[in-house]
Parts: structure tokens; sequence; C-alpha cells
């Protein structure tokens, strides 16, 4: 009697090694390597290559490390997966001097900062006076505050390093549809562009005075059909996407009408639906263009350097792309809004 319970016994045991030698590779092996992204490269060889694939960012699993099942959790069929927080529908971003990713997500009411530094992922704007609703645009100041604008509250909210919200500028009525940010550093100064309102909205950063501003709608030199989003070069030149006119307008430090490129069209150079527009080391000015599914990079003469990207979910690749940021080190970071991710890039300076 007591052979035959030692002989279930181990029959029993057997069969649980057996269930546990089958399920723990499953859990434990490396997951499948994608496309060979090394060489993804812009041109093409055996041209040169200016713009080079780094990666992308969509979810805490990306700084913070992939989460692994456990045995206990595939046994009781839980999925710590499910609680990572992912990009939903973002559309700003920006990139501090320490590497700190800030991605405004629209679709969630939050912005997200992916610190590299700490592999950790933390939320401004959940909550208090400082909650979101619908961030857009996104810019982030020397001392590391940051600004956000919301196109449904209709203001601009600034929040300190820690992320607590500090105040929002101007006062009620000021904005009609608050969107596109852009920090001018030398003059301590944050530029506003109200789409709606078709001008642009100049304060201090400081206490986030009004200073003045510029531009109303038309289709001339100096007039705005639906700006949305802005940029600030070293020299302090302005360069502002006037999208329903499809084209980039140039303003010097004055504010003034200098010049402006682009046309509506479907070849390299013209625009469609331009949205994002930074700068990099080189002063090279790179153009979102949401209908193309690409970037295209101009010089300072404004020639077209060449475009980036084509529709589609592979690397390098865009669908619905909207905010571009260049930062320091020339890292360039695409929000490609519907694949719910930020692509970065490496521009390869020819000087």
């Amino acid at each position: 009697m007591k052979t035959s319970t030692i002989k279930k016994s181990t029959i029993i045991t057997g069969i649980l090694i057996f269930f546990v030698l089958l399920i723990v590779p499953s859990c434990t092996k490396a997951p499948k390597t994608g496309p060979d992204t090394s060489k993804l490269v812009w041109p093409r060889p055996p041209d040169k290559p200016r713009i080079k694939y780094l990666g992308s960012v969509s979810s805490e699993e990306d700084v913070s490390g992939k989460r692994k099942r456990k045995l206990e959790d595939v046994i009781l069929g839980r999925d710590p997966g499910k609680k990572i927080r992912r990009l939903r529908q973002p559309y700003g971003i920006c990139v501090d001097s320490k590497g700190k990713i800030y991605v405004s997500d629209s679709g969630q009411a939050v912005v997200f900062v992916f610190d590299q530094e700490t592999n950790q992922v933390s939320f401004i704007g959940t909550k208090g006076r400082g909650k979101l609703v619908w961030p857009t645009g996104i810019a982030v100041d020397k001392d590391f505050n940051l600004y956000v604008s919301d196109s449904r509250l209709k203001t601009v909210l600034k929040y300190n390093a820690a992320g607590e919200y500090q105040f929002a500028l101007g006062k009620k009525g000021d904005f009609t549809n608050p969107t596109g940010l852009a920090i001018d550093q030398k003059r301590n100064r944050l530029l506003v562009v109200d789409t709606r309102a078709h001008h642009i909205k100049v304060f201090a950063l400081k206490d986030g005075q009004f200073i003045t501003q510029f531009g109303e709608r038309g289709w001339q030199e100096g007039l705005f059909n639906f700006p949305t989003n802005i940029a600030v070069g070293k020299d302090g030149y302005v360069y502002i996407v006037d999208t329903g006119n499809h084209r980039v307008q140039v303003f010097d430090k004055h504010y003034d009408y200098y010049d402006d490129f682009g046309t509506l069209g479907t070849h390299p150079g013209q625009f469609r639906r331009p949205k994002g527009i930074t700068l990099d080391s080189d002063n090279n000015i790179y153009v979102i263009d949401s209908d193309f599914n690409n970037f295209q990079i101009f010089n300072q003469e404004y020639q077209i350097l060449m475009p980036v990207g084509r529709y589609g979910r592979s690397p390098g690749q865009f669908w619905l792309p909207a905010g571009i940021f260049v930062d320091s080190r020339d890292r360039v970071f695409v929000v490609d809004t519907m694949n719910k991710r930020v692509q970065i890039f490496q521009y390869i300076s020819q000087k």
C-alpha cells in the first residue's frame, strides 16, 4: 500500500516537473528580435548619411525595462504588462539638457516624462489646479520649468522642475486655441501660437506676464491662416508653421516679417499639412508634414536637403506625425501619433 502511494506521488511529481519545464522556457526566453535597424540611414548609400535611426519610445517598458511574467503569473492567468502605461495620442515633444523626454498625450490628458538617466517614467498634469484636459504644445526652459498649452482649457500652464503646478499664463480670455510653444532662451521669453486667433503671443518666462503679440488672419506676408507650431533659432529668428497657408514664415528678433518658404504641393520642398518644426546645431530647419507622413530638412537658404520617412509602421516610417524636437546632442525626436510612439534619430553634421 505504501509502495503504491509512493509510485502515485512520484508520477504526480514527474507530471508537475514536466509541466513546469514546458512552461518556464516560454516565459523566460528572449523576445523575438525585430528588423536590423543599425544601417537605417538617410540618404541611402553610397551618399553620406545625414540622419540615422536610433530607436523609439512608446511606454514605461522602454525606459524601465520589460516586466517578465513569473511562473505564478502564468498559472494564475495574471499579466503585469497590462499595468504598463503607454502613449495613446501623443502630440508635442521637448527634451531638456539632462535628456529627459517630455511628451504631451492629448488622449490621456497627461504629460509623460521619460527619464533615461534614472530609467523611470513620471507624469505631469494629473491633479489639482494643474490638471490637464487636452495638452498639445510643450516646452522646457533651462531651469527645467515645463510649459504646456491646453487647447480645451484655453490656457498655458507652467510647472516647476518637480512637476508641480505654478501658474497659468495670461488671464482668462487671452487665448482662443493655444497650441505650439517655443522658448527664446536668450531673452527668457515664451512664444505661444494661438491657432484660431491666427496670431502669436509673447510672455516673460519668470512671471508669465504678457509682452506683445503679432499677426492676424490673412494670406499676405506676415499674416497667418491657422498657424500651429513654432521654433526659435540660435540667432533669435522665429520660424512659424503657417499650416493653412502651406508655408513656414520667418520673423526677425523684433517679430517683423523676414521671409517665408514652401507652397501647396506634393513635391519635395512643398507642403500639404505642415505641423512640427525645429532646428539642429547647423541651423537646418526640420518640418513635419502629417499628410506626407515624413519630415523635410531645409538649409538656411530654404533649399530642401531631403525628406525622411513615409507612411507605415516600421522603424523610420510614420502615421500622422505631429511634434518634432532636436536636442543639444542633435538627436531628432519625432512624435509618431497614430503609431503611438516617439521615434529617435541622430543628425550627422557634414561640417
